[in-house]
């Protein structure tokens, strides 16, 4: 009997059968439903016994018609039954015991096919029990029913709401189409794609009117349909409330390796917008529409080539009021680091501030400069070295240190040539340029020496020992050696240099230009008459510079000249004596531009 009664049981809740009608202390209706049927089970709640005969009569819903029926076995062979009225009278040999929770009689209908959704009552009447007796209770007279239901279907969504752009200010609609009975709708919204939802105080029907505002644009809407089986909800609606696009964030500039995938990406308010993205290949080049497959999206992707690097990108983000550019990016393609102007050495006075600077190709460099000691020393990183342009101290224990700079990207490394510091010292003159005496056409050179750090020169000249030094522009005016043409004109210029470093100016002394030209005999030296032993005397006036004089005498007038022992100066003087009357003496003046020769003059001894 337990196992018959969790056997129903478990049909009852498989087969959703309602909950049997009762009366208490005597018999129950148990109803199971299966497609096209529905089964009616008369159970008595405790033993039947000394039961002769029972009379039931099944009260249906229209429409409900005799399938079968089947009584306890023990009813078989005992059965009356009028299908059209379902009344049904059974009896047995008198002292029969029926258990309980058995059925009495199992009656099986037939369902009208098209039933609306509704609760369907179905009861039993016992008219009659003869000869019964059910221990403390008399069946006879009991009713007892069960219902049928037709539950309402879920509603099923035909069409759903619609996303809608609108303008500003206009009046945006969005519907539902439902299938489905006693339906009610319920219209919800909420702020953005993962916020929570709100009912809408005026959304009680398949139509949901809504004002395009700007603060709604972005805006989901969806419909809660229910009937008295339950809800189901639209998929959400989204109102885009246009206004003229504005860029909101703008694309960046971006750095990649040959091959590597760049993205450019612009956030843009509006609404309904579309996107266009645009190239140029420099920072003033003519804009062009890219062609790119994501050129029409608010990210535009882009291959990294070679050639592309320093292109810029922009987009032009526009809808039916208005247009509006982004800013450019620029597009870095990464290469290996090379080495475009090296640093440079560098003197400077002690205290000042002396600057190496690198220059790269290259995309994404990183720098760090370094230095050593020597020439020979090992590298060390500079603790401020992270730019392109390194700036020291001048400091005397730094003079000599070299400088040298590592880029690198990822792509590689590389390291500039070392550059030298040289701390400066004040220039000190350590050997004076000398005067210089030159023939007319030929070059003087006049030369400085100087101890200093990071020299320069200057030379200047003046016309005379008094007159305003001025910059020669000489070719070698700014050198330490200074060279010029000895011309007539510059006779007596004087020259100097100015020598200076980032320490300080020193000027030399002076130095003369002397311009050589050929002599000429400005007075002749004149014939003399002396008696014999006195002292004759020849003298002669030259003009020019660096002269030199040399005597001669002949002994007539047609010998050959001879040079005075004692004549090397512009006077000569001789002993008159007898054999050297009637001797001609004359003078040769000399520089190195040229020689002239006196006259010659006679002495005569009396």
């Amino acid at each position: 009997m337990k196992r018959l009664l969790s056997l129903a049981l478990c049909l009852f809740l498989c087969l959703s059968l309602l909950p049997a009608a009762r009366a208490e202390g005597g018999v129950r209706l148990e109803l199971e439903k299966s497609e096209g049927l529905v089964t009616l089970r008369v159970v008595a709640d405790e033993d039947l016994v000394n039961c002769g005969g029972i009379h039931l009569v099944f009260t249906v819903p229209e429409g409900f018609t005799y399938a079968s029926c089947s009584p306890y076995p023990a009813f078989e062979g005992h059965l009356i039954l009028n299908e059209e009225k379902l009344n049904f009278t059974m009896d047995v040999v008198q002292g029969f015991r029926l258990p309980a929770g058995e059925p009495i009689l199992t009656l099986v209908l037939n369902v009208p096919e098209g039933l609306l959704p509704a609760e369907y009552p179905l009861s039993v009447k016992v008219l009659e029990a003869y000869d019964s007796d059910l221990l403390d209770y008399d069946i006879a007279g009991q009713t007892v029913s069960a219902v049928y239901e037709v539950p309402f279907p879920l509603p099923v969504i035909a069409r759903q709401p619609q996303s809608v752009t609108a303008q500003l200010g206009e009046t945006v609609c969005f519907s539902v189409a439902a299938e489905g009975l006693r339906l009610s709708y319920r219209w919800q919204y909420r702020i953005s794609p993962t916020g929570l939802w709100t009912n809408c105080s005026n959304g009680a029907a398949p139509s949901l009117s809504v004002e395009a505002k700007s603060y709604r644009s972005g805006y989901q809407y969806r419909c809660e349909v229910s009937s008295p089986a339950g809800s189901v909800y639209t998929e959400p609606a989204t109102l885009s409330v246009l206004s003229a696009p504005n860029i909101s964030a703008q694309p960046q500039s971006v750095t990649a390796a040959p091959g590597e995938t760049a993205v450019f990406t612009v956030k843009a308010s509006g609404g309904d917008l579309s996107y266009q993205w645009q190239y140029r290949s420099g920072s003033s080049g003519s804009w062009a529409n890219s062609g790119l497959a994501s050129a029409k999206t608010a990210s535009l992707s882009v291959e990294a080539k070679s050639y592309r690097n320093g292109y810029q990108y922009r987009c032009v983000v526009k809808n039916s009021l208005g247009t509006v550019e982004s800013e450019p990016a620029t597009l870095s393609v990464l290469s290996a680091p090379s080495i475009t102007a090296q640093p440079q050495s560098v003197t400077a006075a002690l205290g000042e501030t002396a600057t190496f600077t690198v220059k790269a190709g290259g995309s994404d460099l990183s720098y760090q400069w370094q230095y050593r000691i020597s020439a020979t020393g090992l590298w060390t990183n500079c603790s401020n070295g992270a730019a392109a342009t390194l700036s020291v101290e001048a400091k005397s224990y730094r003079s000599g240190y070299q400088y040298r700079c590592v880029v690198k990207n990822s792509l590689g490394t590389v390291e500039s040539e070392p550059a030298t510091l040289t701390v400066a010292s004040a220039p000190t003159i350590t050997a004076q340029p000398q005067s210089v005496t030159a023939a007319r056409g030929e070059t003087a050179t006049f030369t400085v020496k100087a101890s200093g750090a990071g020299l320069s020169y200057q030379w200047q000249y003046r016309t005379g020992s008094t007159g305003a030094w001025a910059n020669s522009t000489a070719s070698t005016a700014k050198s330490a050696a200074f060279k010029v043409t000895a011309e007539k004109y510059r006779n007596g210029y004087q020259y100097r240099c100015i020598v200076k470093n980032s320490a300080g100016t020193v000027e030399s002394e002076p130095a003369t230009l002397t311009v050589l030209s050929a002599p000429t005999i400005s007075a002749q030296p004149q014939s003399v008459t002396a008696a014999r032993g006195e002292t004759a005397t020849f003298t002669v006036k030259a003009s020019g510079s660096g002269l030199s004089y040399r005597w001669q005498y002949r002994i007539s007038a047609t010998g050959l000249w001879t040079n005075c022992s004692n004549g090397s100066g512009a006077t000569l003087s001789v002993e008159a004596k007898s054999y050297r009357s009637g001797y001609q003496y004359r003078c040769i003046v000399t520089n190195s531009a040229g020689s002239v020769e006196s006259e010659p003059a006679t002495l005569t001894v009396k």
